[in-house]
């Protein structure tokens, strides 16, 4: 089979390379060239140069995505279409939660909730979402007054903090 020539393409760019095939079985000098394609950078992406033939990886440019994207430079030198695999990111939460106080609704990380107390009961109660997902300490206070009609000279508070009732008693100063 000497004098035969065999015939290849070149990898990672362009051209065709050929060999004559010696008497002995082996090949004998290469003759051909092959030009190096390559994809260029893109400013402003994560697209870098690269050879033909190679798939190119990104993370995601939206800020709130999560994923990657990827395309292939094509073996003419130009970026093929971009295989988006990006998905909105799934924000942290705090799940309702039933307590004393009352049900705190779903919340996004990083958010201040404030309920009012119930009927009857003066102020408010603030628990804070943290940025891991968790609700934090239920703050503030609700207190309800009310005036002992056999002592009409008492005014008796009582005062919800921590999950505990206190009841607090003072003789009002009122004469009219």
């Amino acid at each position: 089979m000497g004098g035969q020539r065999g015939y290849a393409f070149c990898s990672g760019g362009r051209g065709l390379q050929s060999a004559r095939c010696l008497p002995n079985g082996s090949f004998g000098e290469v003759s051909g060239t092959c030009v190096d394609v390559t994809c260029p950078a893109i400013d402003g992406t994560n697209w870098t140069r690269s050879a033909a033939g190679e798939m190119v990886y990104a993370d995601c440019s939206g800020q709130n995505e999560e994923g990657y994207q990827r395309r292939m430079c094509q073996s003419n030198g130009e970026w093929g279409p971009i295989d988006n695999m990006c998905t909105e990111a799934q924000a942290l939460m705090c799940g309702i939660s039933k307590d004393a106080f009352g049900v705190w609704p779903d919340s996004e990380a990083g958010t201040r909730v404030e309920l009012e107390c119930s009927n009857g009961y003066h102020g408010r109660r603030v628990r804070n979402c943290s940025m891991d997902g968790h609700w934090g300490p239920v703050l503030g206070e609700c207190f309800h007054e009310c005036y002992d009609v056999d002592a009409p000279n008492a005014l008796q508070t009582s005062l919800i903090f921590r999950d505990r009732p206190y009841f607090l008693a003072q003789v009002r100063d009122d004469e009219n």
